[in-house]
């Protein structure tokens, strides 16, 4: 009886669908890379490729250092791999070898300047923006709104996003504005709806009704990669295929 039973288990196991031993690829790194082509695509790669996606957001330059150091397989960003790697080696040399890189371009997204909605301001120019950054405009009333201090909302100095606003708006200077930095870009959004002051740092994918984009006089758009070490393997050469089929 238990060999009929281990014979049975056997030829189950033989006709289970393949799906069942999918494998996983781990994507670490840019939230806004998330945000914009993976939580809405997720699905639909796992589908087209057979793979299941291990996908963690810590900023895309914990992204790139987690890639070089084999703890992900691939890693998503949203600035120049060149700007990413040399703002990070900056921080602690050697770290990453770029050398040892390839990015992959798989679309665009748009950077958005957001106030709280209590903030009345609905467009600015570039260089109105620049002043901010660099702390030379310092108060809303300054550009037409209350009198009220600013507080720029921004991600830690690793994230793609950040190091792509500073290279487009500031040369690449280190923001000096008074700011509140976090961890994880998702929450910009959601500390600037709740401080009445805050301007945030975001992309259009992360819009919400608690607050409003601050129209530009020329818009920024930001690239984004997914970074492999060297080749891609097999498996992630069929996500960044995938990917790019369902990029809008």
């Amino acid at each position: 009886m238990r060999k009929v039973l281990c014979l049975s288990a056997l030829v189950l196991l033989t006709f289970l669908p393949t799906a069942a031993f999918a494998e996983t690829v781990s994507i670490h790194g840019s939230t806004v890379f998330i945000a914009s082509l993976i939580d809405p695509n997720k699905a639909a790669i796992e589908k087209e490729t057979g793979l299941t996606l291990d996908v963690v957001g810590n900023s895309a330059g914990t992204g790139v250092v987690e890639l070089v150091q084999g703890k992900a397989d691939v890693a998503m960003i949203a600035s120049s791999l060149k700007d990413l790697v040399d703002k990070t080696n900056a921080k602690k040399p050697g770290t990453v070898d770029i050398n040892t890189l390839k990015a992959h371009e798989m679309g665009k997204t748009r950077i958005v300047f957001a106030a709280s909605n209590a903030i009345p301001i609905k467009e600015l120019t570039r260089a109105q923006i620049s002043d901010i950054l660099r702390g030379k405009i310092v108060n809303w009333k300054e550009v037409g709104g209350p009198d009220q201090e600013i507080i720029v909302i921004t991600g830690i100095p690793s994230t793609g996003l950040r190091v792509a606003i500073e290279k487009a708006f500031i040369g690449g200077e280190s923001i000096s504005a008074k700011k509140r930095e976090v961890s994880n870009t998702s929450t910009i959004v959601k500390v600037t709806g709740q401080l009445p002051e805050a301007l945030g740092l975001m992309t259009v994918d992360m819009l919400h009704s608690s607050v409003h984009e601050i129209k530009l006089d020329k818009p920024e758009e930001i690239n984004l990669f997914y970074v492999t070490k060297g080749d891609p393997s097999p498996a992630a050469q069929k996500l960044i295929d995938a990917t790019k089929k369902f990029v809008k």
